[in-house]
């Protein structure tokens, strides 16, 4: 049984695939940037699911509940409340598919381009090397709760239309900051050491920041002010602190922005050239993407 309709550009397809001792339901949702394969099942014994990707993309599987295991594909085998990010080549590949106890499985895979990865993540070189490095490469994660909210969000939501796939493309770039963040949780608390002094320096880098937000950085002027090597700077911003600098500064940028403009004392292109924008209306969208509105529709 096959069920389709389409929502200006976001197509939804529903299939239902019925095996001797398995059932298995299958809801293929498309939008601009991706691609979603949300499944459920019901099975007495494990079964095999046939794949045939049409096209190269890095996907990410993740098992909700049962397990999958596949025969001839060895970036795949991924165990249950598990994720698996890796580039898909436009192979076929058969998955042996197994059940919880109560015989029930679900999963849910996320298609997108490599240009969607290096966009979203241009600024994160070590990533996009340990994900893209080669055709082999491969990413594990164990889904926590947040994971497993934002992946019920994707394929649960009361939107329709134009806002249905607004706010599923948000879910699907939301998924990935996710897998980056356990990612770099799990490297950094694996690789780095931070003594005493490079606290300090941490610390003083942060102040630094704090009084000088709406000036520009990079990565490597920051370190050579903190003492540091750039991976330290990095990792150790983000474990004393729990944010990037960028992320940091930008924070810094949006706050002082809603202040100066609920003071009504300023125009826009003024907030925006305080705060470090030199295009009014880069800091508008930048602003909008922060808040959710436009600065000229703040109430004073």
């Amino acid at each position: 049984m096959l069920e389709g309709n389409t929502q200006g550009s976001l197509n939804i397809e529903k299939h239902h695939i019925s095996g001797a001792d398995y059932t298995m339901d299958i809801t293929v949702i498309n939008t601009t940037i991706a691609s979603i394969k949300h499944g459920t099942y019901t099975a007495k014994q494990d079964f095999f699911h046939t794949v045939i990707p049409t096209k190269e993309s890095i996907l990410t599987c993740n098992c909700i509940q049962g397990s999958s295991l596949t025969l001839n594909h060895d970036n795949l085998n991924i165990h249950e409340q598990g994720a698996l990010l890796f580039q898909e080549n436009a192979v076929t590949y058969e998955h042996l598919m197994k059940t919880d106890k109560n015989n029930k499985g679900e999963f849910l895979e996320i298609a997108v381009n490599k240009s969607f990865i290096t966009n979203l993540f241009e600024e994160e070189k070590d990533y996009l090397t340990e994900l893209l490095g080669s055709n082999s490469s491969k990413l594990i994660f164990d889904l926590n709760l947040n994971d497993l909210q934002v992946l019920h969000q994707l394929v649960s939501h009361p939107y329709q239309g134009k806002l249905a796939e607004h706010y599923i493309n948000n879910k699907i770039e939301e998924a990935h900051l996710l897998q980056y963040h356990n990612w770099s949780y799990a490297k950094t608390h694996k690789e780095i050491s931070l003594h005493r002094k490079d606290e300090q320096a941490l610390h003083d880098i942060r102040t630094y920041i704090t009084q000088n937000y709406n000036k520009d950085f990079t990565i490597q002027e920051l370190a050579l002010k903190a003492g540091i090597n750039q991976t330290k700077l990095k990792q150790g911003f983000k474990v004393l602190f729990g944010t990037t600098t960028f992320k940091y500064i930008h924070d810094l940028r949006m706050q002082k922005a809603l202040e100066m403009i609920k003071s009504n004392e300023y125009n826009i292109y003024e907030v925006a050239e305080y705060v470090g924008y030199k295009h009014s209306h880069h800091f508008s969208t930048a602003f909008k993407r922060y808040y959710g509105m436009l600065p000229t529709k703040i109430n004073y």
